[in-house]
């Protein structure tokens, strides 16, 4: 097995082989660019799953505001995007813009892809905020149902 040196090893875990690609990417392409958009917002993704929130802040709303410039209409990607930043904006105690973003997830979704997986996780999302938040019960419960019927396993933000 090839050894690697430490500088390499912490290079791998801070993500940066990911960030070098979204560089390069962004070289090759233009940096307005549909994929490379989506190559943002995957990195992002990456980040927020690794708890790296000031990370994923530093790419995602750029990348949103891309995707928003190149899409232009609403479109399923994209509302995958806004759930991203709901993510992040919660994760970052911005409770009142993860809602807005949330809400304007949910609504694209339901209007262009409303089967989606990630418009399900959006909805458990957003009902775990809400409950966070002392929302109401019966919203959160209506999203949890929601959600459940769309990923075909119990959910539950109670």
């Amino acid at each position: 097995a090839a050894r690697i040196g430490l500088r390499q090893r912490e290079l791998v875990l801070r993500g940066e082989p990911q960030r070098r690609a979204v560089d390069l990417l962004s070289a090759g392409m233009g940096a307005n660019s549909a994929n490379v958009a989506w190559a943002k917002v995957r990195l992002a993704s990456i980040y927020l799953d690794e708890g790296k929130v000031e990370e994923a802040g530093a790419i995602l709303p750029e990348a949103l505001e891309l995707e928003r410039h190149v899409f232009q209409t609403p479109n399923a990607r994209l509302a995958g995007t806004i759930r991203q930043l709901a993510r992040l904006r919660a994760r970052q105690s911005r409770a009142d813009e993860a809602d807005a973003l949330y809400r304007e997830s949910i609504s694209m979704f339901d209007a262009v892809a409303p089967g989606n997986p990630d418009a399900g996780r959006a909805m458990h999302e957003y009902a775990v905020l809400l409950k966070e938040q002392k929302g109401s019960k019966a919203e959160i419960r209506r999203l949890e149902s929601r959600a459940q019927t769309i990923l075909g396993v119990k959910t539950s933000a109670f």
